[in-house]
């Protein structure tokens, strides 16, 4: 694991963060999803999504890849994949 991944966390800290994000990524893509569908032009099929990343229960992974979490789909168009980054406190 390289000091880059960590930053100023040791792995106890570092894991419990990404656990706390990752888990707070699919309610906005649930999200997300519902107001694409909401939006979207009246007997137009319908949004969904897979997950797709290394792991989405935000277990440790010490082999991370660089996989979108998750990825976007309609039927007859192509999918898209979507990356969620989000951060708590707002930072510039």
């Amino acid at each position: 694991m390289t000091k880059g991944r960590y930053d100023f966390r040791n792995q106890e800290k570092f894991t419990k963060q990404i656990k706390e994000r990752t888990l707070a990524e699919k309610p906005l893509m649930e999200y997300y999803v519902n107001w694409l569908n909401a939006m979207r032009p009246e007997g137009s099929s319908e949004y969904y999504f897979v997950d797709n990343g290394i792991d989405n229960s935000g277990k440790f992974v010490s082999s991370p890849t660089n996989d979108a979490d998750f990825i976007l789909k309609r039927r007859g168009k192509s999918n898209r994949n979507i990356e969620i980054k989000s951060c708590k406190k707002e930072n510039d």
